[in-house]
């Protein structure tokens, strides 16, 4: 018997309940403000509070994005949604589906302003470079690495320009055939004779005929005719200056960077688009869009059903894409009171993590309607994702923007101290006795963890043994519940 879907919740109504005492509820207010879940292997914490918060943002008619790690994970949110009477909405992108989704093609194509800048295209293709770099364990670039990535932007930025000016379409495959086919010295000099002829019609006459071999010249071709043809229209002065922006840059600047400078630039721009010229990247992520992150606004349900342990690289790559641009469209939209909320879902969260956009997208997640749900073993694994020399303040910085935490069983100190400081301290009496003539009591007021590091490691982790219930230990940025504490032990029985 499946249960019935209903209306879109407000605000203030409850999304988790602990009592029937109004203070004991976990509302949609509190979840608009992102939610972590933290538990051991084991712990329960999946099967518990993560299997609770889902099946009632189903049931309160939420879209939503789910990324997966592991390969039950889809198995796991089908069950899910046909128990909440959601089948209609559930889309499953995967290998053999029908849907196919392209970056830079959705980016020039999407509605509202910005769409196809050239700044947001090469942001696009840096937040793929930055992926690349959290895959091989290198994690956010220092200062050391930032002339190569500003190197990299800006031979990215040109290409980009040289193909709209071309009216071709911005692709991978044609921003890759443009630098693999950049003119070799004794081509830049073939062309800066060309260029001396005074005949007009015979300079395209010979760079046509160069453009059917050329790529490059091909673009730079119908690049020069367009600029013929459109002599004296309105946007004339801002082709010009894009022309002699791209054909200074490919002529001149890049040619005349040190070698090695110039071919550790190109094998970073070859490395971020290799995984995107063949294989499932190509297919499904290279070739046209049908599938849009704007549909979850409409109440769908996306699974990203390429989990990481079957697909690996190529897993992070499709999802984060697609995660990357769903945020930017979330905070396109204006949400107000009233609106139907999405969720983004994304257990193994660290697998997923882009540290700058991220923590961007959590400081204005409230105002877009996103309910945020991170889900992670412990805090380690961000530092280790994130990666650099100091990743302490980037993911301190992210931990602070999540106001729901639920703390399951842990083993790991450092999560286990990080939960007990997001409880906070209290001042407790201590007394002694000093031994003596007149034996006296001494008090002392000390602070002590309202939640010792200790009784984390020591929750109950669902199971036969515990009659199938998970505890946890809650906290909501703000919230004081009814027995007056700013935390609350609560249990998750994972039957019900």
């Amino acid at each position: 018997m499946t249960e019935e879907k209903t209306t879109i919740p407000k605000f203030d109504d409850p999304i988790l309940e602990f009592s029937t005492d109004s203070r004991d509820f976990v509302t949609l207010r509190d979840l608009l403000r992102a939610c972590l879940i933290l538990g051991a292997t084991g712990s329960g914490k999946t099967s518990s509070s993560a299997r609770r918060l889902a099946k009632r943002l189903l049931k309160k008619g939420l879209g939503g994005l789910i990324l997966c790690a592991k390969p039950e994970e889809r198995e796991h949110w089908e069950k899910l949604v046909r128990e909440c009477n959601r089948l209609d909405d559930l889309i499953i992108f995967c290998e053999g589906s029908p849907y196919r989704f392209n970056p830079f093609h959705y980016e020039v194509t999407r509605r509202g302003k910005g769409a196809g800048a050239t700044f947001n295209l090469v942001n696009l293709l840096m937040t793929i470079y930055q992926m690349g770099r959290t895959i091989s364990g290198q994690g956010i670039a220092n200062e050391g690495d930032r002339f190569w990535d500003t190197a990299l932007k800006r031979l990215v930025g040109r290409v980009i320009d040289l193909l709209k000016l071309a009216r071709e379409e911005v692709s991978i495959e044609n921003m890759h055939a443009v630098i693999t086919s950049t003119l070799s010295k004794e081509e830049r000099d073939a062309m800066s004779t060309l260029m001396q002829e005074n005949e007009e019609d015979a300079i395209l006459e010979k760079l046509e005929k160069w453009g059917e071999i050329n790529f490059y010249i091909r673009c730079l071709y119908n690049g020069t005719k367009r600029l013929i043809k459109e002599d004296g229209k309105e946007d004339y002065d801002s082709l010009l200056r894009q022309y002699h922006l791209v054909k200074n840059y490919f002529n001149r600047e890049f040619p005349l960077l040190a070698e090695r400078t110039r071919t550790i630039i190109i094998e970073s721009f070859l490395g971020i688009v290799e995984p995107f010229l063949s294989g499932l990247l190509y297919d499904y992520f290279s070739q046209g869009t049908n599938i849009y992150p704007e549909w979850i606004e409409e109440g769908k349900i996306i699974i990203l059903d390429f989990p990481i342990k079957d697909y690996l690289e190529l897993g992070v790559y499709a999802q984060g894409i697609f995660k990357f641009l769903t945020q930017q469209a979330l905070e396109r939209r204006k949400f107000y009171e009233g609106d139907r909320p999405v969720f983004l879902w994304i257990d193994e969260a660290h697998f997923f993590l882009n540290s700058e956009y991220d923590q961007l997208f959590l400081t204005t997640s409230r105002s877009s309607g996103t309910c945020v749900c991170l889900i992670t073993q412990n805090i380690s694994n961000f530092y280790a994702a994130i990666g650099g020399r100091n990743p302490k303040p980037k993911v301190d910085s992210l931990l602070g923007l999540l106001a729901v935490k639920i703390f399951h069983n842990n083993s790991d100190p450092i999560t286990n101290n990080f939960a007990a400081d997001s409880i906070g301290k209290y001042f407790k009496s201590v007394g002694g006795i000093s031994a003596g003539q007149y034996n006296n009591v001494n008090m002392n007021q000390q602070l002590h963890y309202q939640v010792d590091p200790r009784e984390f490691t020591v929750l109950k982790t669902g199971g036969a043994l515990n009659n199938f219930d998970a505890e946890a230990i809650m906290t909501v940025a703000g919230k004081v519940w009814s027995d007056g504490k700013n935390f609350k032990k609560v249990t998750f029985n994972q039957k019900s």
